[in-house]
């Protein structure tokens, strides 16, 4: 691609220049001094070639202002030179100024903009932000066309920099019909000019048909592009043999396994002339012939074969990288796969372990071979579930459990100093990831251009760098042993979580992989031990289950929440589906967990399909056709229940007491007026709706008895036109122990007047330039304290969007805000019972101050069940939406 990138900066440097005004600098004093910029790099000092480009860049902005066309030419050389010396966030922050300046004084045909958009959409593309770089990469394209037309050179760069932005978002179709456009338009004019250009379509199509799973398309596009990258940059250079081993790959899967041993040869002795004897490329080559093995001689012949290649591969990789290097991960983990294969499950557990070491973990390979290896006595058993326990909680990604991290983080760094020696270490962390880097690209170059004085300083830096963090974590932790849960990434361990679930409790976790075929996974901990097992069935098994239970579940009259896009029609209370709740909890917790009484506090951290519903509605024994709402076996008969956003979230009260300032008791919300301005009509009956919100009033009962169990005074109650976004907005809300929320609760996709939310928000009284709508991102920006955020609202449990990830959405904002627990709704909730539900809780927890909330959340529930005030409230529709999670005692 180096051409490319040369002969756009020439055509765009002849487009720009045009004549200006006589100045003391002049256009071809500017244009000698930029210049000699470029000169100086290609020397290969980057670092005089920065100094020299920022001296230009400089002086063009005192010479012809910040705007001009030669300063902003000035700005991308200085980018540019940023980037050779590996400052990508400097470079970045110039072209975003530069793109600013263009956008607002050029239209999008002026060939200065098009210029400044190309170098900032590559950089955009570069640092992970292809999603930014795709409308300047289109908008250079269409400018281009119009000016050059389709087949012009500079349209042909331009489209295919929108091609790889394509691919890189995963627009896969759409890449491969642009790539196989251009190879079509470079054909017609086939030169020796554009061989490269050629050659690099011709790579890129083959690889996406690699991806696209099209392995005989990929192989033939191949057969074409290596003889073109051949012709281009000779038989032994690094680009050729990069796309050889790619080739070598697809090659194996259309089983075209005596190329591929022929293929290798020829690599080989290639790659002895360019990289010397034993390069990091030998290794990969010897793991392609590893591959090539376990094809051509299936069984335990061809596995050992494949072994001791892939071990001669890690063998020289760890010579020249460190242990915790990523390039080591996939070897180490081929290896793991392999040795499993062989039945070697503890050595798989091992290199698996290996490789999560060098950032390339495998949820999927680390449980199946450390049950494994467990179960044929290969390892010992409390070796194996200590292990299983760390893997499944790395595993877990809730956007819940990540906000209760970083609230953790927020407990454990409050004082100054020690957060400055925490910071010290992240970033010694990330230094060390740039300096493998660094050594990864210097060992990886030609034998004849490596500097091994270079590699030398290097591997003494990591080598330092290491000892240095270790000193600087064993010094910090012996003071603040918190803090070492949080590099880790908040982990636990099974002693820790005994520890804090005593004789009472029992943890139970269901994990998911990312594929149908991941194992699905269940443990369960108690101070007695810890069990586990891989489940029986597929992720989709799961999620029918829960689609079952789900639809049994219907009420559409008196709800707390607003019309949705895709409103069900269903009838008001449908029937509850007794046996998919039975089978749920069997095929899930009660693989691992049997009930026996001693156990009182259920702590569930459930992913994957089963965060979709509260685990108080499953059920514990087999169901027949006479079973009834009141008389099914639920676990929350059996159990207090908590849901985890994630298993730290365990000890995040202790990590919170030191910070804790008990304040005014609670403050809440209810019965909002919603108005767009927040005032009641008298005239309109009350009130004028936004859309289908209705008003609340038995709401404001249910907040007056909550701030009397919690001897809160009327002070606390702010309702109707008080219960009002910008008051809430304009409090002090860190003074308050809870915060409770009466309102509708909305969802993404959900019809407010005209209006469909982007995002979960709670309706609130609008009014005072605010919208009555606070969303999920306004929540997140709140600065609260509290022991409890209670939304007794619908849908406040759900996601981002109609069937994202449970937790992700209120529940996430008021975590990240500061609210140590919440309780929050599954589903629309019924107005009149969720007063009872809440009335109740709380005044459990006033008449019995030690009661805790889980507890009395039981309570609440079984009088419902059993002694309901209305006997439709048996239905788990009208008991089960209410999920405590966190505990605020």
């Amino acid at each position: 691609m180096k051409d490319l990138t040369k002969r756009s900066i020439a055509f765009c440097l002849s487009l720009f220049l045009m004549t200006l005004p006589a100045l003391a600098y002049s256009e071809a004093e500017f244009a000698k001094d930029d210049q000699f910029s470029w000169d100086i790099y290609r020397t290969g000092d980057v670092q005089g070639a920065l100094a020299q480009a920022r001296k230009v860049y400089d002086k063009t902005v005192a010479e012809f202002g910040p705007e001009a066309q030669n300063t902003l030419h000035a700005g991308i050389t200085l980018s540019n030179m940023m980037l050779g010396v590996k400052d990508s966030g400097a470079a970045l922050a110039l072209l975003e100024t530069l793109h600013a300046r263009v956008t607002k004084n050029f239209t999008e045909y002026a060939p200065i903009r098009i210029k400044v958009s190309v170098a900032y959409a590559n950089l955009l593309g570069d640092t992970g932000s292809a999603d930014k770089a795709l409308p300047l990469h289109i908008e250079a394209v269409t400018a281009a066309e119009a000016l050059f037309g389709p087949d012009h050179d500079t349209t042909l760069i331009f489209s295919f920099n929108l091609a790889r932005t394509y691919q890189a978002l995963g627009y896969v179709a759409q890449s491969l019909a642009l790539y196989e456009r251009l190879a079509t338009a470079y054909e017609a004019v086939k030169s020796v000019e554009n061989l490269n250009q050629r050659s690099n379509i011709t790579a890129q199509i083959a690889a996406t048909y690699y991806d696209l799973e099209k392995f005989p398309e990929s192989v033939a596009a191949f057969r074409k592009a290596i003889p073109m990258l051949v012709d281009y940059w000779g038989r032994n250079h690094p680009r050729v043999l990069s796309q050889q081993l790619f080739f070598g790959n697809a090659l194996l899967k259309v089983r075209g396994y005596a190329e591929v041993k022929a293929l290798l040869g020829d690599m080989r002795a290639a790659a002895t002339v360019t990289y010397g004897p034993d390069s990091l490329f030998h290794a990969d080559t010897y793991e392609l012939e590893a591959l090539l093995y376990t094809w051509v001689e299936p069984g335990r012949a061809g596995l050992d074969k494949a072994l001791a290649l892939m071990a001669q591969s890690i063998a020289v990789k760890e010579q020249q990288l460190s242990p915790s290097h990523p390039v080591l991960g996939r070897p180490l983990l081929e290896y793991a796969a392999m040795a499993g294969d062989a039945g070697n499950y503890a050595a798989a557990a091992e290199f698996a372990l290996r490789a999560e070491t060098a950032g390339f973990a495998s949820r999927d390979i680390l449980i199946k071979y450390l049950v494994r290896a467990a179960e044929a006595n290969q390892m010992p058993y409390e070796t194996a579930a200590a292990e299983l326990f760390r893997v499944v909680q790395k595993a877990s990604s809730s956007a819940a459990g990540f906000a209760t991290l970083q609230l953790a983080t927020r407990f454990a760094l409050n004082d100054s100093e020690d957060a400055n020696s925490f910071r010290q270490i992240t970033d010694s962390y990330n230094f060390q990831k740039s300096l493998e880097a660094q050594l990864f690209d210097a060992i990886s170059k030609p034998q004849a251009e490596r500097d091994t004085a270079q590699e030398g300083v290097l591997r003494r830096q990591i080598a330092d760098n290491a000892v240095l963090r270790s000193g600087a974590e064993t010094a910090l932790y012996r003071t603040r042993t918190s803090l070492a849960d949080l590099t880790g990434g908040g982990v636990l361990t099974v002693p820790e979580v005994q520890t804090i679930l005593g004789t009472e409790g029992a943890l139970v976790i269901v994990d998911f992989g990312d594929h149908e075929e991941s194992p699905a996974f269940a443990m369960a901990v108690t101070e007695a031990g810890l069990s586990f097992a891989i489940l029986p069935y597929g992720a989709s098994d799961y999620a029918a289950a829960v689609a079952d239970i789900r639809a049994g579940i219907s009420l559409k009259l008196g709800l707390r929440g607003a019309i949705a896009l895709d409103q069900p029609k269903a009838p008001a209370t449908a029937q509850f589906d007794f046996k998919a709740a039975d089978w749920l909890y069997d095929a899930s917790i009660g693989q691992v967990f049997a009930i026996n009484g001693k156990r009182k506090h259920l702590y569930a951290d459930l992913r994957g399909p089963m965060a979709a519903i509260p685990p108080h509605l499953l059920i514990t024994k087999p169901t027949d056709e006479s079973v009834t709402d009141q008389t099914a076996s639920w676990l929350v008969r059996d159990f207090a229940i908590t849901v985890l956003p994630s298993v730290f979230s365990l000890k995040l009260a202790s990590l919170a007491k030191n910070t804790l300032r008990h304040g005014a008791p609670l403050l809440g919300f209810a019965n909002p007026v919603y108005t767009e301005t927040g005032e009641t009509l008298a005239g309109l009956g009350g009130q004028t709706l936004r859309g289908t919100l209705s008003p609340l009033p038995e709401t404001e009962t249910e907040l007056s008895q909550v701030a009397a169990a919690v001897k809160a005074g009327p002070e606390a109650q702010r309702v109707g036109p008080l219960a009002s976004e910008a008051g809430l907005k304009q409090t002090a809300l860190g003074d308050y122990d809870i915060l409770y929320f009466a309102t509708h609760g909305l969802v993404s996709g959900d019809v407010v007047g005209t209006a469909v939310l982007g995002e979960p928000a709670l309706a609130l009284t609008g009014g005072q330039g605010e919208d009555g709508l606070l969303t999920a991102s306004e929540i997140s920006q709140l600065k609260l304290n509290a022991d409890w955020v209670v939304l007794s609202a619908c849908n406040t449990a759900v996601g981002d969007e109609p069937g994202g990830q449970a937790l992700s959405g209120l529940a996430r904002a008021f975590t990240y805000a500061g609210a140590r627990s919440l309780l929050v709704s599954h589903w629309p909730v019924e107005s009149q019972s969720a007063v009872r539900m809440m009335t109740d809780i709380f005044k459990r927890r006033d008449a019995n101050p030690e009661l805790q909330a889980a507890q009395a959340q039981r309570e609440a529930i079984l009088s419902m069940i059993d002694t309901p005030k209305n006997a439709a409230w048996s239905h788990p529709a009208y008991w089960a939406p209410f999920v405590l999670v966190g505990d605020p005692d």
